[in-house]
This record gives structure tokens, sequence and C-alpha cells, in this order.
């Protein structure tokens, strides 16, 4: 202290401020080191093995949101089956959407769920054992959504103008089957067996008008090529980007002064999609059933709610 304060006395303000500062940082530097060395003896290090114990302590902490952060989007996204990031970002959009019009944030975040689901009916798709199977699952609870889909969304018992995203899914599965059938019976290569499927997809989800329409169907299909072809991160980056940015229809945001399609943060979505290890998770009938079911569930229960309130 005393050789601040010298240095107070015979320097120029500028330097005050830089042996101040250091002086703080000291302060602050040499509070760590206590601490560390505070719960190093709680673990048990005493002696010669204190001072490398606090070492490591502070790498341990300093890393340690990291790994934390990690574990979390992991537990969200660890399987095909198991979509809980998904479920919660599509359900805080759907409350938005339906009570909360103004709270554009909601929106924000629900424009995480498409990817994530689409993500995980690719993965699906090429993890079954039976795909005749699972395109009916899809199918059929397609068909049990539409009705609770149109309450919800349309506000009336059938709106033949727009349709679940389930039936997207729909699209995007048979699409990859044709893909696939192209390149076996007609030895048509990938590429070419890939443009024909996705315009097929893309013109059918427009026509049927589901939702996130033909561009949805173009991220399943994103997401299949990049898992076949393991070209990395970047192609997907830069087709969320085409999809999100410019072929899906978007309301508009005000972002440090420019203005971008809300749509746009579903790239966010691959950051979570990005620590997925292929590991498969609890995936048995009961909680399948589960997931399926909670599409229609929510929607008929967001409907009731807003019907009870006036909404």
């Amino acid at each position: 202290t005393s050789g601040n304060i010298g240095v107070v006395t015979t320097e120029s303000g500028k330097v005050v401020i830089r042996t101040l500062y250091r002086s703080c940082y000291d302060s602050k530097k040499q509070y760590v080191v206590d601490r560390n060395r505070r719960l190093a003896r709680l673990l048990g290090a005493e002696g010669a093995i204190l001072p490398m114990c606090s070492v490591y302590l502070r790498t341990v902490l300093l890393f340690a949101p990291c790994f934390l952060l990690n574990h979390i989007l992991t537990a969200f996204v660890r399987n095909d089956g198991n979509p809980k990031l998904a479920m919660a970002a599509m359900l805080a959009d759907h409350i938005g959407y339906l009570f909360f019009p103004q709270a554009l944030w909601m929106r924000c975040v629900g424009r995480l769920a498409f990817p994530i689901f689409a993500f995980q009916v690719a993965e699906g798709w090429y993890r079954t054992h039976d795909r005749r199977r699972y395109f009916l699952r899809l199918a059929l609870c397609g068909l049990l959504s539409e009705i609770p889909f149109d309450l919800a969304i349309g506000g009336q018992l059938i709106d033949p103008g727009y349709q679940n995203v389930l039936w997207t899914f729909c699209i995007a599965a048979a699409a990859l089957w044709a893909m696939e059938a192209l390149q076996r019976q007609l030895q048509i290569p990938l590429p070419p067996a890939a443009l024909c499927a996705g315009a097929a997809g893309y013109l059918l989800g427009e026509a049927l008008q589901s939702d996130y329409f033909g561009p949805g169907v173009l991220t399943v299909l994103v997401f299949a090529l990049c898992r076949q072809w393991h070209i990395g991160r970047l192609p997907e980056l830069a087709a969320m980007l085409v999809i999100n940015g410019w072929l899906l229809p978007s309301a508009d945001m005000t972002l440090w002064g420019v203005t971008l399609p809300v749509e746009l943060l579903a790239t966010a979505a691959l950051l979570p999609l990005w620590l997925y290890r292929g590991r498969q998770g609890s995936h048995s009938p009961v909680l399948q059933g589960i997931w399926y079911a909670f599409y229609p569930a929510h929607l008929l229960l967001l409907w009731w709610l807003a019907r009870s309130i006036g909404i």
C-alpha cells in the first residue's frame, strides 16, 4: 500500500489509475487464492500439496460453467426419442401465440423447436428398425393432432387451409424414402436423387399448407444429407440461414438497429444439436407414446384454457 501512495505522489494521473487498478487486481487475486486454499483444506489438502491443489482448483472452477452448460444441453438433446428442449420451446411458443401475442420473446424462444424436431425426425428415420411403422406413427399422430391444431391455432374445428407440423414430417419422411428408392432401384447418384426428392417434397409441403410448408421439409432433408455425407457443420449453418432467413415467411424484429426475420433465430438451435453425440437414451414404448401424445394434448389444453378465459 505504501508503494502505491509513493507512486500517487510522484507520477502522473494516468499512472496513478494504473497503479490503483493493479492494487485492486492484486487484492482480488489474493482473495481468490485464499478462497481456493480454504476449499482445498476443506477437501483434505495440506502441506506441500496445498499450493498445487489451489492451482488445480482455480482451473477446474474456471471451466466448471462450460462443463455444466454442456451437460445441461446434452441432457436435453441426447437422443431422437427424448425431445425435452424442443417440447419446452414449442410450449412457450404456443403460450405466447394464444395468450401473450405482444410477448415477442416467447415467439423467439419457440423458433428453437422446429429445427430440433426436424433433426430428430431425420435421426429417427435412420435409426428405426421398421421405416413403414415409423412413417405410420407420424401419420397417425398427424391425424390425431389435426383437430386440436385447428382448434388452438385456427380457432375452428376443421381448417383445410393450414395443417399441423406432423404432416410436414410425413412429407419429409416420404421424400427420404423416395430419395433412397431412386438410388437403389434406378441407380441415381445421391445428389440428383436428393434434388428430385427435395423438390417434390417442397412442392407437396407448399400445396398441402402444412406447418413450416416446403422449407420445413427441406430442413429435415438437410439434416439427413449432412448426416449421410459427414460434411461438417458449415453446410448445416448455411442451409439454416437460407431456409429461415429467406425461404420461410416470417415477422420482422429490430436488433441493434438492424431489421431481421424472427425465423432467423431458429439457426440458434444448431448449438444444442451440435452437442449431440449419437448416444441413444431411453426409448421405451411408454416414453415414445408420451412424446407423441404431448403435441395434441398440449394444444387441446391450451385451447381449453383460452376458451375458458374468453380469448
